[in-house]
């Protein structure tokens, strides 16, 4: 029987909130202020799914170091990115190789849902060390463990990268999405963009931008 990503991709974040203890008890934090117009709905979304202890946003907050939400304008949608920087994976000396490897949950809510398809991924990989400027600096690259599934995401001193294909409706014939997320991590601001193809010019092109709030250092 074939399973498509989206069910795949709940089966995966089902088995992740279970292992990590999702339900463990803890202060619940400081809501969004909801200031800008172009993003009240999906702030006002978010603070009642804080407010409701959604289970993933309740999950990230006790199993990741760092949790980011960014606000997507003009629509009722925001997204949740949580990881672990690279000390964070760290274990005792002499342990296996796999003291390098990490993982980023980015999960996209709409009308204070999380969907679990489309733009939504989850991504494991390595952190990989980089020489820069006489110092070593680590960079993680991971990719979705779904078959088939092009996402792929990066995290730097500097930047979060979340690159990923998918259709938006699973139909017949439906046209396949290209979506790109880039975080500016100093300045928290965002950009996001989907591109589709488009019978008239070839491709369509969507762009957003805005800044994300920070829920967990």
């Amino acid at each position: 029987m074939l399973v498509n990503r989206q069910t795949l991709y709940m089966r995966i974040s089902l088995i992740v909130l279970i292992l990590s203890g999702a339900g463990l008890a803890q202060s619940t934090p400081p809501k969004a202020t909801c200031e800008d117009k172009a993003t009240l709905d999906a702030c006002r979304s978010f603070n009642d799914a804080l407010e409701d202890d959604d289970a993933r946003i309740a999950s990230a907050l006790t199993r990741r170091q760092h949790v980011l939400i960014c606000f997507r304008p003009g629509e009722d949608v925001f997204l949740l990115i949580a990881y672990d920087s690279f000390e964070a994976n760290l274990q005792k000396e002499n342990a296996p190789s796999s003291v390098n490897s990490g993982s980023i949950d980015f999960v996209h809510y709409r009308n204070g849902n999380a969907n679990l398809g489309n733009e939504s991924l989850f991504a494991v990989g390595q952190w990989i060390p980089v020489a820069k400027e006489g110092k070593t600096h680590y960079r993680f690259s991971g990719q979705s463990l779904i078959p088939n599934d092009d996402g792929k995401a990066s995290i730097d001193d500097t930047n979060i990268t979340i690159s990923h294909s998918f259709k938006r409706h699973w139909g017949l014939g439906e046209p396949t999405a290209h979506y790109e997320l880039s975080i500016e991590l100093p300045s928290r601001r965002f950009v996001e963009s989907f591109t589709l193809p488009d019978a008239a010019t070839g491709q369509s092109k969507k762009e957003d931008s805005g800044e994300c709030f920070v829920l967990k250092k």
